[in-house]
C-alpha cells in the first residue's frame, strides 16, 4: 500500500485543491472492501485503484485544475481528458489489468453518459461502479476551489438523486451512505 499511497500523493501534489483526493478515496475503497467482507487482497487492490485513478490528472493544466469557477465547455473536455489518459497508463500494468480497470473506469456511469468510453451499467463491474460511486462522494466531501466539503448526508442525497435517475448504482449507494454514516 505504500507504493499506492506514492502515487496517490504524486497525482494529489498536482494541485493544492485536490491534495487529498486520490488518499482519500483510495482509503475510502479499502474500507468499503472491508464492509463487504473482502479479503485483505482485494482490499489492497482496491486501494490501489483509487490511488491511481486520477493518475491522469498529471497531463492537466493547473489552471483548469485549480480554477475557481465553473469550467467553460472547452475546459470540461480537456478536464474528461484525464480518464482516458489514466487508461493509457494504467492499461499497461501487466498482471493488473481488472485493478486498473477500476481505476480507469471512474467516470463511466449506467446509463452510459459516463466517459471515457460510455460504457453502459450491464459493462460495469461491481468494483468499477464502487470506484465511480467513491470518487463522487469524496469529491463531494472534500473542499475544492469552487465549494466547501458537503456533510456526509448531504453527499448521499446527490448520489441518492444520481441513482434514481439510473447514473450510478443505487445498492452501493446505500452502502456507502451506511458506511461512511458516522465518518
Amino acid at each position: 500500500m505504500r507504493l499506492a499511497t506514492m502515487f496517490a500523493h504524486i497525482v494529489d501534489y498536482k494541485s493544492p485543491f485536490t491534495r487529498a483526493h486520490s488518499v482519500g478515496l483510495a482509503e475510502k475503497a479499502r474500507r468499503m472492501g472491508a464492509y463487504y467482507g473482502m479479503d485483505e487482497e482485494k482490499q489492497s487492490e482496491l486501494y490501489f485503484a483509487g490511488a491511481v485513478h486520477d493518475v491522469g490528472k498529471l497531463i492537466i493544466q493547473n489552471d483548469i485544475l485549480e480554477k475557481p469557477d465553473k469550467l467553460t465547455g472547452e475546459e470540461y473536455i480537456t478536464m474528461q481528458n484525464h480518464a482516458y489518459a489514466s487508461y493509457m497508463v494504467l492499461r499497461q500494468m501487466e498482471g493488473l489489468e481488472d485493478v486498473a480497470s477500476w481505476a480507469y473506469l471512474h467516470h463511466e456511469k449506467l446509463d452510459g453518459s459516463g466517459y471515457p468510453f460510455g460504457l453502459s451499467g450491464s459493462k460495469l463491474n461491481h468494483e468499477q461502479r464502487l470506484m465511480g460511486c467513491l470518487d463522487i462522494y469524496q469529491a463531494l466531501v472534500e473542499p475544492r476551489p469552487y465549494k466547501d466539503g458537503m456533510p456526509h448526508e448531504k453527499a448521499v442525497r446527490i448520489l441518492r438523486d444520481m441513482a434514481k435517475s439510473g447514473k450510478i448504482d443505487p445498492i452501493i449507494t446505500e452502502d456507502i451512505a451506511r458506511c461512511f454514516s458516522a465518518a
